[in-house]
Parts: structure tokens; C-alpha cells; sequence
């Protein structure tokens, strides 16, 4: 079915230059679409970079944590162990200054 300007549903013939129009539309939005996705892929480059150091800087830190807890236990059990022999000297020498019994005394004093 035909319409008075000789075309289907009305249209006019497409010209050239309507689709070299749209071709340089078309390239202008792949360049945009390219520029952005270069865009993107840098930032993913810097980000990645970025989490790699702080990947490393947080298994540094973590490595030491746990070398200081290791340290702290290690110290931790010395001091008890010193404490243990610190508290076995006060009862020996607490022994061995304690006043002698009453009974002893008067022994001692009468000199039995």
C-alpha cells in the first residue's frame, strides 16, 4: 500500500547523508563508550594497586600481632614462673625469721 509521496506508511525515501548523519552519531558514541571504558579500566588498575598495598600492609601488621602476642605469653609464663619462686623464698625466709615458740623460750631462757 503506497501513500502519495510514493512510499510505504508515508515515509520518505532515507538519503545518504541521513545515514552518514547517524554512522557519525554512532562513532561519536563508541569513541565516548571506549573513552569510558579506558577510564574504567585505569581506575581498576589504581584500585587494585591500592589494595594490594594495603593486602601487604594488613598481613605486616597481623604477622606482627601475632609475634607480640607470642612474646607477651612467653613473658607472661616467666613472670609466673618468677612469681612462684619469689612467693617459695618469702615462705622459706618467712620460716626462718619467725619468732621462736613461747615454749622454746623459756627453755632456751633457763638453759635447758
Amino acid at each position: 500500500m503506497e501513500t502519495e509521496k510514493g512510499q510505504p506508511n508515508g515515509h520518505p525515501p532515507p538519503r545518504v547523508r541521513d545515514f552518514r548523519a547517524r554512522l557519525e552519531t554512532f562513532r561519536s558514541s563508541d569513541d565516548k563508550r571506549d573513552a569510558m571504558v579506558e577510564e574504567l579500566i585505569n581506575q581498576l588498575e589504581t584500585l587494585t594497586t591500592k589494595h594490594e598495598e594495603v593486602q601487604y600492609n594488613y598481613d605486616n601488621e597481623a604477622e606482627s600481632r601475632r609475634r607480640l602476642q607470642h612474646t607477651i605469653k612467653h613473658k607472661d609464663e616467666e613472670l609466673k614462673l618468677k612469681d612462684q619462686e619469689l612467693n617459695e623464698l618469702r615462705r622459706t625466709t618467712v620460716g626462718l625469721l619467725s619468732p621462736l615458740p613461747q615454749t622454746e623460750l623459756r627453755l632456751t631462757a633457763a638453759g635447758v
